[in-house]
């Protein structure tokens, strides 16, 4: 069973980016290379094999079901799908060409969850026999690929597989779980998928805690490995969970906008469940870098600085691990606030904002605990539109900061 969990955990084959060759039988109608993913669900799924979405429209379907129902994913999805074997990338991932040859698999428990003739006779007895087509670097900063030139090959031949086996790429991101990976990746390739509400996709996604990364101290993002070798030292291997659970604030360097090591992973707060201050300010971050659950791991956050940044939304996903911080600072940001419910915070106690941030408010809600808002005057034709914002909430002190 060892074995087992160490194939289905992905460390021992590349994380799970694995083709397996497959020959015809009268079992099934498969016939050529497929994933290792795709095989092991198809053995285990409860229920018969779901229609599959032609690769033709796959790709435009699953981009339009995310921007239409899970904005948070979109344009991550999006940025990796640009990436796609590009050696030389500003977004955060490479490609890079390796041949990374085979892994023969002895292990009975793997082996029978995969349809017979997809495993090689050696005289009386089966084996499996794994294709490494990709094995995943995720401990340098930016993310690389390397990836065995079939994996082109099998985006020609078989489309459908090509479609499964990059998406399982993608789905790293947000989960190691790779029984969780399979499923996911499955339903996001069926038919079904586009009659699903967002509220029943997250349904889903928060049964299987989906989003929620455990990375390793070697594994986080460039931001959070600047922050700790200042603090703990260049060994990464040293930067254990009990120290981690030392620190009480985050504050991270400011860098280029340039600068595409500036991306953070999902899980890189894994660890810091006594932080109660972070600083992310002056970090150029845009919407889609903070991930959905992003904060989920800060259990005791209470204050947080989001300022000057290029932030247009935060979706509820993110609002509901911040409702415990009781001050939060969302200036000099596109960000418009009407577009937040602020009650989402049940213990905020001070908001700073920018001026034009009220330009289109009509109407908003904030908790009962807010008793102080400071308001940066970018905008000296904001004026106006501030005292009227100012005599809507009398209870609430106003600081106007020039």
């Amino acid at each position: 069973m060892f074995s087992e969990v160490l194939i289905a955990s992905g460390s021992y084959v590349g994380n799970g980016g694995d083709t397996i060759y497959c020959r015809p039988s009268t079992e099934n109608s498969f016939n050529g290379r497929y994933t290792l993913d795709f095989l092991i669900e198809y053995k285990t799924i409860q229920q018969p094999l779901r229609p599959f979405i032609d690769i033709s429209t796959t790709q435009l379907e699953l981009a339009d079901f995310f921007k239409r129902e899970l904005p948070e994913l979109y344009l991550s999805y999006q940025q990796y799908t640009l990436s796609l074997f590009k050696e030389y990338s500003e977004l955060n991932r490479s490609w890079k060409v390796s041949n990374n040859g085979l892994l023969n698999i002895q292990d009975e428990n793997i082996q029978k969850l995969i349809p017979t003739n997809c495993l090689k006779s050696q005289g009386e007895t089966k084996s499996l026999e794994l294709h490494q087509t990709v094995i995943r670097d995720s401990i340098s900063s930016n993310l690389i690929y390397y990836f065995d030139p079939i994996l082109i090959d099998l985006q020609n031949i078989n489309p459908q597989q090509f479609s499964f086996f990059i998406l399982h790429e993608w789905l790293w991101d947000f989960t190691r779980n790779t029984q969780l990976l399979r499923k996911i990746n499955w339903l996001l390739h069926s038919k079904e998928l586009l009659n699903l509400s967002r509220q029943k996709i997250l349904t889903i996604f928060d049964q299987y805690d989906f989003f929620l990364t455990p990375l390793e101290g070697c594994e986080k993002s460039f931001p959070f490995k600047d922050f700790l070798s200042r603090e703990l030292g260049n060994d990464c291997s040293t930067w254990s969970l009990l120290k981690l659970a030392q620190f009480k604030e985050v504050a991270f360097s400011t860098y280029s906008t340039s600068n595409s090591a500036m991306f953070f992973r999902p899980g890189d707060f894994y660890g810091f469940g006594r932080v109660e201050y972070v600083n992310m300010s002056k970090l150029n971050l845009m919407s889609h870098q903070i991930h959905p659950r992003f904060f989920s791991a800060l259990y005791k956050l209470k204050n947080l600085d989001l300022s000057s940044n290029k932030i247009g939304t935060l979706s509820e996903l993110v609002l509901n691990d911040l409702q415990k911080i009781e001050t939060l600072n969302i200036s000099f940001n596109p960000i418009k606030i009407h577009v937040i419910d602020f009650r989402f915070f049940k213990k905020l106690r001070k908001l700073s904002l920018t001026a034009s941030q009220l330009s289109e408010v009509k109407e908003i809600k904030f908790p009962q605990t807010l008793k102080e808002i400071d308001v940066f005057l970018d905008d000296l034709s904001q004026k106006s539109v501030l005292e009227k914002f100012k005599n809507n909430f009398s209870s609430i002190q106003f600081n106007i900061i020039e």
